[in-house]
């Protein structure tokens, strides 16, 4: 945390990105550069209160892939004690996510010497991204948790108009242990 209280903080972050494809995966994406997954570092504002919480976030490409940025803005009900156990959290959220048109670009475009007969050239734009997905953590000590995040992200459609791109929603699924300090 670079600096807040117990209500607000404003904190860095940092994301890797895995978005990134080796284009020998598939024989869709014959004839096509490979697309490296990349570091984000950034910045939130997290605010706390008896309604939920707010996050706000930006953040950029660390390593030049692609080039681009992508805020956030969130929202997350917690609750502590779900289903009748002190030490299990609850969180459900919504929010929405606008990539850059460089993000975009660099990891669903399809530049003019990739196209092919059935795969035409694209350049991407900036595209809005809604989400939904629940947390689930559990105290195991006073500062160890694990967790598990599931996501379902809906594509926007500068995404999904892409001849590369079959989806219109991406789903994450994350398991981790926690360390609070």
């Amino acid at each position: 945390m670079f600096l807040g209280d117990e209500n607000w903080a404003i904190r860095g972050l940092a994301r890797f990105r895995t978005d990134g494809y080796d284009a020998d995966d598939s024989s869709d994406l014959d004839g096509m550069s490979d697309r490296r997954n990349s570091l984000d570092l950034g910045a939130e504002l997290w605010i706390e209160n008896s309604w939920g919480n707010f996050g706000l976030d930006w953040v950029v490409d660390a390593l030049g892939q692609h080039d681009g940025y992508e805020a956030g803005l969130s929202y997350v009900i917690p609750f502590r004690g779900a289903f009748g156990m002190k030490k299990l959290g609850l969180r459900p959220m919504l929010g929405f996510n606008w990539r850059s048109e460089n993000l975009n670009n660099y990891y669903y475009g399809v530049r003019t010497k990739e196209a092919t007969a059935i795969r035409t050239p694209y350049k991407s734009g900036s595209s809005v991204n809604p989400y939904a997905g629940v947390t689930l953590d559990y105290q195991l000590a006073e500062r160890w948790s694990i967790f598990s995040l599931f996501t379902n992200e809906w594509l926007g459609t500068e995404i999904t108009d892409s001849p590369i791109v079959d989806q219109d929603s991406k789903i994450s699924v994350i398991l981790g242990l926690l360390y609070r300090f």
